[in-house]
C-alpha cells in the first residue's frame, strides 16, 4: 500500500485496489493501539461493579416483593409503590 502511495496513487484508490478499508490502512500506518495490554487482567466477574446492589439492598428486595399487599401487582408496580412508601429509601431509582 505504501508503494502505491509512493507512486502517486491516492490512498482511497490504493485501498480499493488492495481491498483494505482506509481506516485499517491508517491504523496500520500510524501504529494505533486502541488499548494498552494489562500484564495481569482481572476477570470481569471479579471486577468492582459500582452500580451493584449492596448486601442489605439485595436482602431487602425479596422481602418487599413477598409482602402480602403486593401479591397481585407486577414487579414494576411493587417497586414504585414501595418507593413511594419509603421502603426503598436507599435504592437508587432504576429505569424500569
Amino acid at each position: 500500500m505504501t508503494e502505491l502511495a509512493g507512486c502517486g496513487v491516492p490512498v482511497k484508490a490504493g485501498c480499493a485496489l488492495v481491498g483494505v478499508a482506509r481506516a485499517t490502512y491508517y491504523r496500520i500506518v500510524n501504529g494505533y493501539r486502541h488499548y494498552t495490554p494489562v500484564a495481569d487482567p482481572v476477570p470481569q466477574a471479579q471486577r468492582h461493579q459500582p452500580a451493584a446492589l449492596s448486601e442489605r439492598e439485595r436482602a431487602l428486595i425479596p422481602q418487599i416483593l413477598c409482602r402480602q399487599e403486593y401479591a397481585d401487582q407486577s414487579v414494576r408496580q411493587t417497586y414504585w409503590r414501595s418507593f413511594d412508601a419509603d421502603l426503598i429509601d436507599e435504592l437508587v431509582k432504576l429505569s424500569v
